[in-house]
């Protein structure tokens, strides 16, 4: 038994081995990498072989061969199914232990391949010729196998390659051909039928088909006839359906005849060839065969120059890019590295390319904003390539969680000197942990250092105001582990204790209708601006009050309203006071004339006389166009003249018409004399009527008469 194969006849650094490999059979390919791979042969030597995963080793490729079935005997040569071949990539452990057993080739003599200490993966034995001049099959080929660990069984199975059918032995009179045996590695191929097709196949390897000790059955063996013994079934290296492909893996069937009433002469039907198989984790899986004539079959593990993967420390916070990176030594730029994080893969970090470095130190990054806060064990995995094994090398990230901090001062500003004053400070993201700690004008509040927070991730203090004046508030959140700190501020302004909320305002002003009004009512005392209201009563209609204390608006009618305005304060509870005020509203100021007609002395008939004509103003405002006086002397009477220099008169018969274009300012008077010549006889009564103008509301004084008695 061998253990860890690395003699000088097994073992080759050149590509040469790999490319003379890929020519043999067109699976592989000559590695274009700067660096040539390691490659390991092994062969057949009717034992179990071990091999133990060199240090920094991750990842092989292997190809393995199983045996060639024999060839028919006779003048035919009937050839033999070629073995089975797999070539696959598998992951490996450094220090781990691999099992294999190389196929033997079936043989000439119709002698199956060795099965091993066990009976395991042996070839049938071919059928014994029958009546003279027959010849024998040949036998079957012996399946290759690679295990995980020592011992073996069907549950550390890594890679099969089934063995090949052994070829029909030729007939007897006749001597037809026998058939030709299977391939290995084809699920449930069966061998081909004799020229004339008189031999028959071997059965493929059917789940119910499946020999006890995993060995190729036997060719059939027909006694005293001219019929060539059947060629032996190929080894494969299952004895259970793993259900992967349409057919189960099994061995190969014997070789059998196919019409008994024409024995005489006929040729033995080819064995059927072995299964193979690639367990699950074997990955880049080529199914083919190769070898013949009996040729043993081999087994070829090759992998790249160890090579070591460093994952260095990152660090980074929850929501934004932390670069993930690691070292890859020995390498020559080829390959890729993946970065999983607690073992799963990370998006967009799979395939991260190597860039060189310092010598054969290369290194891959990758940026990443998927980590949530916490500590993560990321392992960075190098795939490898023709000339260096793959790694994997494991580091930690940290990923802190970013929080904010908001203050909040209740009550708000301003807070009058010595009244009581809660901080708050609220701080997101931090899961309740932490401390926060108060600061006014970069100096730690008393009492307010170091406050826990609460779960709702609060920490409050309870302090006084200080004295009056503008103060800068600050609040710092301390962190706690993975939660960073944070801060946030805030400004204070307080005031002189409070005095008592009052209203100033003692009077409201009179308003006049259809006139804009407007008045600002005043406050004292309480706590920071002022909110108006009406707490009882109705404003006049068009006046309204604002909550800032203005009263305004244009009133539609005349008339006094009484009400009640509410004013309150920004304490918390608000400071409220009230006060009852009359608004009048008047009508617009005009002027208002009168006229008083007299006559001072007696109207003597034959002489003149005067009358004496007084306009007044009795309004609020001067008179703003030209008064005009009217008088119709009565018969009798003529105009003589005026004496007033400031009124302009006309006379048109007895139509008397004075006009005075000076203002005449409120309650002022102006006399025009009026003299006329009296021509009436005595005894006459003369009435006499003044009109001024223009007429205004109050009409009835604009008129005034009088009324004399003519004497001699």
């Amino acid at each position: 038994m061998r253990s860890n194969i690395r003699t000088p006849w097994t073992r080759w650094v050149t590509g040469a081995v790999l490319a003379g490999l890929a020519g043999a059979a067109g699976l592989l390919a000559a590695s274009p990498a700067a660096a040539s791979p390691e490659v390991i042969r092994f062969y057949f030597s009717d034992t179990v072989q071990l091999w133990t995963v060199p240090a920094g080793v991750h990842q092989i490729t292997v190809d393995i061969i199983g045996g060639a079935g024999g060839d028919g005997a006779g003048t035919c040569s009937v050839a033999g199914g070629h073995g089975g071949r797999v070539l696959a990539t598998l992951p490996v452990t450094p220090g781990e232990v691999l099992s294999l057993w190389v196929g033997e080739g079936g043989h000439l003599t119709g002698a199956g391949a060795a099965s091993g200490p066990v009976s395991w993966y042996g070839g049938g034995n071919g059928g014994g010729a029958g009546a003279s001049l027959s010849s024998n099959g040949g036998g079957g080929g012996g399946a290759s196998v690679m295990w995980r660990g020592y011992p073996v069984g069907n549950d550390t199975t890594l890679l099969v390659a089934g063995g090949g059918g052994g070829g029909g032995g030729q007939g007897g009179t006749k001597f037809q051909c026998g058939g030709r045996g299977g391939d290995g590695g084809k699920p449930a191929a069966a061998g081909e039928d004799a020229p004339d097709v008189v031999g028959q196949g071997g059965l493929g390897g059917y789940p119910d088909r499946v020999s006890t000790d995993h060995r190729g059955y036997d060719g059939e063996t027909i006694d005293s006839r001219y019929v060539g013994g059947g060629g032996g079934g190929g080894g494969s290296g299952m004895s259970r359906c793993f259900g992967q492909f349409s057919q189960c893996y099994g061995v190969g069937e014997g070789g059998a005849t196919l019409d008994e009433s024409n024995w005489s002469g006929d040729g033995g039907g080819g064995g059927a060839g072995g299964s193979s198989y690639a367990a699950g984790a074997a990955s880049n899986v080529t199914y083919g065969h190769a070898g013949s004539h009996g040729a043993t079959g081999q087994i070829i593990v090759s992998y790249g120059q160890p090579t070591v993967t460093s994952m260095l420390p990152a660090t980074g916070r929850a929501g934004h890019p932390v670069t993930l990176r690691a070292l890859v030594e020995p390498s020559d730029g080829g390959g890729t590295v993946s970065f999983a994080s607690d073992g799963v893969l990370i998006p967009g970090c799979d395939a991260a390319p190597l860039i060189s470095g310092t010598g054969t130190i290369y290194s891959a990054s990758c940026a990443t904003s998927s980590l949530p806060a916490g500590e993560h064990q990321i392992t960075a995995v190098y795939s490898g390539n023709a000339g260096h094994a793959g790694s994997s090398g494991t580091g930690s990230a940290t990923i802190s969680q970013p929080t904010s901090t908001t203050l909040s001062i209740d009550p708000a500003s301003p807070v009058p000197a010595g009244a009581a004053l809660t901080l708050t400070a609220s701080v997101s993201g931090s899961a309740g942990l932490g401390i926060a700690r108060f600061l006014r004008d970069d100096t730690p509040i008393p009492g307010c250092e170091a406050v826990s927070l609460d779960t709702r991730h609060r920490a409050t203090c309870a302090t006084t105001a200080p004295a009056p004046g503008g103060y800068h508030l600050r609040a710092e959140y301390s962190g706690s582990g993975l939660y960073e700190a944070s801060g946030a501020t805030a400004d204070l302004t307080t005031v002189d204790p409070i005095r008592p909320l009052s209203i100033t305002t003692s009077a409201l002003p009179v308003g006049t209708k259809n006139r804009k009004y407007a008045v600002n009512l005043a406050a004292a005392g309480g706590v920071g601006a002022y909110q108006w209201s009406l707490a009882s009563g109705t404003l006049p209609a068009g006046l309204t009050l604002s909550a800032d204390g203005v009263l305004a608006g244009k009133p539609t009618a005349a008339g006094n309203r009484t009400v009640t305005v509410r004013v309150s304060d920004m304490a918390s509870p608000a400071h409220t006071a009230t006060k009852q005020l009359t608004l009048s509203v008047t009508t617009a100021p005009k002027p208002d004339l009168s006229v008083k007609l007299t006559a001072p002395a007696a109207f003597r008939t034959g002489r003149d006389a005067r009358y004496k004509i007084v306009v007044m103003n009795g309004g609020n405002v001067a008179t703003t166009q030209p008064i005009a006086v009217t008088d119709t002397l009565p018969a009798g009477l003529t105009f003589v003249s005026t004496t007033d220099a400031a009124w302009t008169c006309t006379a048109a018969g007895l139509a008397i018409a004075c006009t005075r274009t000076a203002s005449l300012t409120a309650g002022a008077s102006v006399t025009l004399w009026l003299t006329v010549h009296v021509a009436a006889p005595a005894g006459t009564v003369l009435r006499n009527t003044v009109h001024v103008g223009p007429t205004d509301a109050t009409e009835p004084d604009n008129t005034s008469t009088n009324q004399l008695t003519v004497t001699p």
